[in-house]
């Protein structure tokens, strides 16, 4: 079972989530198109290749260390860092996570939810909500 390391919303799910930040029980507003696009241009640039692309959902690959199956999974409403259960613990892999999210992100204009251990707005100080 795959586990979200990082994932990243429209800014105006900090305000939705509340103090508590339960997502799943929230109406996820789509992230801007042109947000979206230049995140999937830009992540290329990066150790990621392209996995898939079908039914809304684009799949990107890590192509840095192999072992770590890092994924990223872009949707119309969220972009998630995700890694199987075992490798929550591996801290190179957490590290590359919340470093190419920050890097690709454009931190002021999406916000970042850290789910490596209990849930956290990465980015409130800069974030234009």
């Amino acid at each position: 079972m795959r586990r979200a390391i990082v994932r990243i919303f429209n800014p105006s799910v900090v305000k939705l989530s509340g103090d508590i930040i339960d997502i799943e029980s929230l109406e996820i507003p789509k992230i801007e198109k042109e947000l979206l696009q230049d995140f999937k241009t830009r992540i290329l640039k990066y150790n990621y290749e392209l996995c898939s692309e079908k039914n809304g959902i684009t799949e990107y690959t890590s192509t840095k260390s192999k072992s770590w199956s890092l994924k990223v999974v872009v949707t119309e409403n969220e972009i998630s860092f995700t890694c199987p259960e075992t490798k929550m613990f591996n801290s190179s892999l957490l590290f590359e996570s919340f470093q190419t999210a920050s890097e690709l992100c454009d931190h002021d204009r999406l916000a970042l939810l850290d789910c490596s251990r209990d849930k956290q707005w990465m980015n409130l100080a800069h974030l234009h909500r």
